[in-house]
């Protein structure tokens, strides 16, 4: 389910060495892709256990994180989040556009995009045409049609548009772009929520996640 449900999503601008950090985890995670399962890398190991334990020594965040330090951990556009391909998000009149590479890290079948991240992506878009709408929405279904694969490493563009809107919900259409080529197109029912309620349905995910 898209995390579409506050009205802003401004996030907070992690400062330079933050964001050197988390490039280095991306940089490390794609060249893990090419290490053999069988290679010995106990040293590596070994090496980033000490890391591990510089990491966790300046852990400064507790307890509930505001709205805008938490998106930068979104999985599919956070800034502090080194699985974040990123996707870049903008509003650009009546459609929502999104663009995104994704490295070999996010392989399915060969040279192609995991169908999984595809639609995590779609949703991720198709989500925030909220913004067009002026309401707090969630997902409430998402269908997803490959029309053909999505390469890895290859610039690729997503848009939505809101197709129609209820007093309750609305749907949302949109496809995924290599060049001039759809990979993928989308449908999503997303339904207006707000905050309150929201917050009452997520209280008991809230409370199993920190046990």
């Amino acid at each position: 389910m898209a995390d579409t449900h506050i009205p802003s999503d401004a996030q907070y601008e992690p400062g330079a060495s933050a964001l050197d950090l988390v490039a280095s985890l991306r940089f490390l995670i794609a060249e893990l892709y090419t290490v053999h399962p069988d290679a010995d890398v106990s040293h590596i190991t070994s090496a980033l256990n000490l890391i591990g334990q510089q990491l966790r020594a300046a852990q400064t965040i507790e307890g509930h994180q505001p709205y805008s330090v938490r998106r930068t951990r979104n999985p599919m556009n956070g800034t502090m989040n080194p699985i974040a391909p990123p996707l870049a998000i903008e509003l650009l009149g009546d459609k929502v556009v999104g663009r995104v590479r994704f490295g070999i890290s996010y392989e399915g079948p060969p040279n192609c995009v995991h169908g999984g991240i595809v639609a995590a992506a779609l949703d991720e878009v198709l989500g925030r045409t909220r913004h067009l709408a002026g309401r707090n929405v969630v997902t409430g279904s998402l269908g997803v049609r490959y029309l053909a694969p999505t390469p890895v490493n290859v610039d690729l563009v997503l848009e939505a548009y809101i197709a129609e809107r209820t007093e309750t919900k609305m749907i949302v259409r949109g496809e995924m772009r290599h060049g001039d080529t759809v990979t993928a197109t989308a449908e999503g029912v997303f339904v207006f929520m707000d905050l309150d309620r929201f917050t009452t349905l997520v209280k008991d995910a809230r409370k199993a996640a920190t046990q």
